[in-house]
């Protein structure tokens, strides 16, 4: 998985992989076709389960915390809040101080009129 470049650099091929699919989904999302995009950022979350060790620690919980908040925006513009705050749930587990997750999980708390909870995710992170 380690390569050297040209430049006598090393990258990871599925890192690279990994952007390059990470970049499509943004993209994608923008396009507004929000289910594709799910799917694109799913695809990348269930490559790293299937062989976790293509990354480590910091690198591997980033990319996946990015995926996870990601598919949460898609069902945030999908207007399914229960799903929205499961995957902002899921980025927050995997990096505590994820701003972007812990705001739209608050506003999908808050639109589902649970204030106190949205309130108690910024107290508890």
């Amino acid at each position: 998985l380690w390569k050297k470049t040209r430049g006598g650099r090393t990258h990871n091929a599925f890192l690279v992989w990994a952007e390059q699919k990470k970049a499509q989904g943004i993209d994608v999302y923008k396009d507004k076709r929000y289910k594709e995009a799910i799917q694109i950022f799913n695809d990348i979350i269930q490559s790293l389960y299937d062989e976790p060790s293509k990354l480590i620690g910091q690198v591997y919980d980033e990319l996946m915390a990015a995926c996870e908040n990601n598919i949460a925006a898609c069902y945030d513009a999908l207007l399914d809040s229960i799903k929205c705050i499961e995957h902002c749930t899921k980025a927050i587990q995997l990096k505590p101080d994820y701003a972007k997750a812990l705001v739209r999980r608050a506003r999908c708390l808050h639109r589902l009129e649970r204030p106190l909870e949205a309130l108690e995710g910024f107290n508890n992170y």
